[in-house]
């Protein structure tokens, strides 16, 4: 009586090939992700890290109520500070201080 509907038949999808990373140094390559802590009665919060990906530190990351793009950039600016900004210099170059 055409009451049941046609079920379609589950189709295999193609895959993308997975490709490990190349990079053999650190700060060549970096990668992002973005997981959820549940933080009790603030519910769920957006975690967004920053990796590098040869020695698979984390150098960037922030947490938030919201996942929105901002707070992604904040997390990728933090890496940017940790990695570049304070990272210390080699014994008998750093300037004076007042000099930087």
């Amino acid at each position: 009586e055409g009451l049941a509907l046609r079920q379609r038949r589950p189709r295999m999808r193609p895959r993308v090939k997975a490709s490990r990373s190349v990079a053999e140094v650190s700060n060549t390559r970096w990668a992002t992700d973005l997981t959820y802590v549940y933080c009790g009665r603030d519910g769920w919060c957006h975690v967004p890290i920053v990796i590098d990906c040869p020695d698979r530190e984390l150098i960037g990351w922030r947490i938030s109520r919201r996942g929105n793009a901002q707070i992604a950039e904040a997390a990728l600016e933090d890496g940017l500070i940790r990695r570049f900004v304070l990272e210390p210099e080699a014994e008998g170059t750093r300037p004076a201080v007042g000099q930087r």
